[in-house]
């Protein structure tokens, strides 16, 4: 399934990670990855959906904060993206690659915002 998603196959990935969500459900690694496919094919409900389970089985899933907060700001909701971005800073500072990721789609939708 992970392969699927770095191949750009969601559909396929989609599949696979409902297998793996039948053996384990609270499986939080598998529910980010099944947001982040339903994202990439703009079906954001059920990304909210699995970004949500991912972060109720554990709040600190860094890639489920990271990924929520990018949906979040393509669903022009900025205040519950930043929500998710400073709670990765809590968590791992600047230093982490997935504060880093939703840091840099923050800074671009917040230049999108200023009038020219």
């Amino acid at each position: 399934a992970v392969e699927a998603v770095e191949a750009k196959k969601y559909d396929e990935a989609v599949q696979g990670l409902e297998a793996v969500l039948e053996d384990d459900s609270r499986n939080a690694d598998a529910l980010n990855y099944m947001g982040f496919s339903y994202r990439k094919l703009g079906r954001y409900e059920l990304a909210l959906n699995y970004y949500t389970r991912a972060l109720k089985v554990n709040p600190d899933h860094k890639g489920a904060n990271e990924y929520i907060g990018e949906a979040y700001l393509e669903l022009n909701q900025p205040e519950k993206a930043k929500t998710h971005l400073d709670r990765l800073a809590k968590l791992c500072d600047s230093s982490c690659e997935e504060y880093a990721g939703l840091k840099k789609v923050w800074d671009a939708w917040q230049a999108k915002q200023k009038p020219s």
